[in-house]
């Protein structure tokens, strides 16, 4: 099942790109061979011809200089076509592969590092172009070289080519079963590969805290044993590749010492002529050569192929969804949370029947002790994770009909780990918007971020180093809430977006939020509860429900769990 995935990416992805090109280098490769066969008929014309009459006709002469000429060209023409070809394939099975990336939750990189998918994205990119040069040129190199052979051989040697043929059909197929078995170490190989990668570029990412920590003995003892086990599985498939190329060298010279020794005893004995018997040992010796190289090749392709086939399955396609037709929902319905049930895989339940509406235009704040499920309404709020049963409705479609280009339409989300780019200011405010650079500009000084550009050394055109390592925190925030507020999408959600910020700033920032667009409905996940007094709701959570709700004034005046965590001084 794998390996007809694989083959069915490849033609999918591969073929129809280049399909044009493709036709062209086999072309070339068919051209090649065919040349480089006729030489050896050529020459044991020549040679029949002067043994017999003890002239050579200038034509034939001429004939194997140009099949000559032309056996040399083609491989080149061949190269030249795949230089423009191959970039092509590459580019576009990585962009296939991130495209699938794209579409993934956040639940599915929570598994697997950035770096180890990065790794299988370029392993399937160099699979794919290997195979296409396998197909197109060796493939049809041993197919043309094979078919003349037979054809040449046939007519009067017929026992001989027929053991010729069956030679090769027994040994390509011991070639292939030994590459078959070697799959399970190219597995092996390439999942410890990705891994290892994964592991380095995790604690390149994270060198500080390292020196901080005073683990770095630990952490190169820790890498060491990865890379030595990626070692040990380079060398155990070596090693094996190894036996099978001893086994492919013997057969090769096995088959053409029987084919010589068999041709010498005809020509002692009159039935072959001098001319046929060169012919058939530079065939047979020629054909040998390319068959052992096609079993090479044949091996390398199997192995590719089960890269490639390793990496789709570890990058699998998002299933597309069946349209819902939208319901018939409350006016001015924003969001609708109807009695939604979650566990997490580990079974941990952490959402149990909550209910929630929020209308059009509302600034809401979700509130509550950690555990209490907040961030993961958000998570499935953002489609992240999918809930267990109840119902997510976005504007009256149910959240689980839509694809995420239609939902990040309508949802723009704010993390509280905020994404920068290693780009310049301007990139990172207007990154995903419409808006231009001026734009830009003016957001983030009504978010009180004049400070921020005063500092960068070539102002908005000043790259933001890695994760904006030349902002703080709260300047990162803004930034990103910036970003988001320029997308000017009709839900935003914050989770703990303004968490960096001090109490003045971040008292400017919720009062810009209420002005900036009144048809803007802003959900917020804070800690701060003294700040939500100008909130239209606010919700508590306790136990994946919601526990109590109302406006700030509503909840003071009641003894509830809100005025309690407030009283208390509790960050929730």
């Amino acid at each position: 099942m794998k390996n007809s995935s694989s083959i069915k990416f490849f033609c999918k992805n591969v073929l129809r790109s280049v399909g044009a090109q493709t036709a062209l280098m086999a072309s070339a490769a068919i051209l090649s061979e065919l040349a480089e066969a006729a030489g050896p008929w050529l020459f044991g014309l020549i040679l029949e011809s002067f043994s017999s009459s003890g002239s050579v006709s200038g034509r034939l002469f001429l004939g194997l200089l140009g099949a000559w000429v032309v056996a040399s060209l083609f491989p080149i023409l061949y190269q030249a076509l795949d230089t423009r070809v191959s970039p092509r394939v590459f580019k576009r099975v990585q962009e296939d592969l991130l495209d699938r990336l794209s579409r993934h939750s956040e639940a599915f990189f929570e598994k697997r590092s950035a770096g180890e998918l990065g790794q299988y994205v370029r392993q399937a990119a160099t699979a794919a172009t290997t195979l296409h040069n396998i197909l197109f040129f060796d493939v049809i190199r041993i197919l043309v070289l094979l078919t003349i052979t037979e054809l040449l051989l046939f007519p009067k040697q017929p026992i001989l080519a027929g053991m010729f043929l069956l030679w090769v059909l027994i040994y390509l197929a011991l070639s292939f079963k030994i590459s078959k078995s070697c799959l399970s170490k190219i597995y092996s190989q390439s999942a410890l590969g990705a891994r290892t990668m994964g592991r380095i570029l995790d604690l390149l990412m994270n060198l500080d805290l390292v020196h901080v920590s005073q683990t770095g003995q630990a952490e190169r003892a820790s890498l060491r044993e990865t890379l030595d086990q990626e070692r040990t599985a380079q060398s155990d498939l070596r090693g094996y590749l190894t036996k099978m190329n001893l086994f492919q060298a013997a057969s090769k010279l096995a088959i053409s010492i029987g084919v010589s020794i068999f041709a010498f005893r005809q020509l002692q004995a009159g039935s072959l002529g001098l001319g046929d018997f060169v012919m058939f040992v530079q065939l047979s010796v020629l054909t040998a050569l390319q068959v052992q190289n096609i079993s090479n090749r044949l091996v390398e392709g199997s192995n590719q192929l089960g890269i490639l086939a390793h990496a789709l399955g570890t990058i699998p396609e998002v299933p597309s969804r069946q349209m819902a037709p939208p319901q018939k929902a409350h006016a001015g319905n924003a969001v609708v949370v109807s009695d939604v049930h979650f566990s997490y895989p580990n079974g941990r339940k952490v959402l149990c029947g909550l209910n929630l509406h929020i209308f059009k235009g509302q600034k809401v704040a979700i509130v509550g002790s950690s555990g209490s499920g907040k961030s993961t309404l958000f998570r499935l709020l953002a489609d992240s994770y999918q809930a267990k049963s109840g119902r997510i409705e976005i504007f009256g479609r149910d959240i689980a009909s839509l694809t995420h280009e239609e939902l990040f339409k309508n949802v723009t989300i704010v993390p509280q780990t905020t994404r920068i780019f290693n780009r310049t200011m301007a990139e990172n405010l207007i990154y995903g918007t419409r808006a231009t650079e001026g734009e830009g500009r003016q957001m983030l000084s009504a978010l009180g971020g004049d400070a921020i550009l005063r500092k960068l050394p070539a102002g908005l055109q000043t790259p933001l180093g890695e994760q904006g390592s030349l902002l703080s925190g709260g300047e990162r925030q803004r930034v990103a809430l910036c970003r988001a507020l320029l997308r000017r999408s009709p839900i935003i959600l914050l989770d703990e977006s303004l968490s960096a910020l001090d109490a003045p700033s971040c008292e400017q920032v919720s009062n810009f939020l209420r002005e900036h667009d009144p048809d803007c409905t802003c959900v917020m996940i804070t800690h701060r509860l003294e700040s939500l007094g100008d909130m239209d709701q606010i919700y508590y959570m306790s136990d994946g429900r919601i526990a109590e709700s109302g406006t700030f004034a509503q909840l003071m005046a009641r003894d509830g769990l809100f005025r309690q965590a407030l009283n208390a001084g509790n960050n929730v």
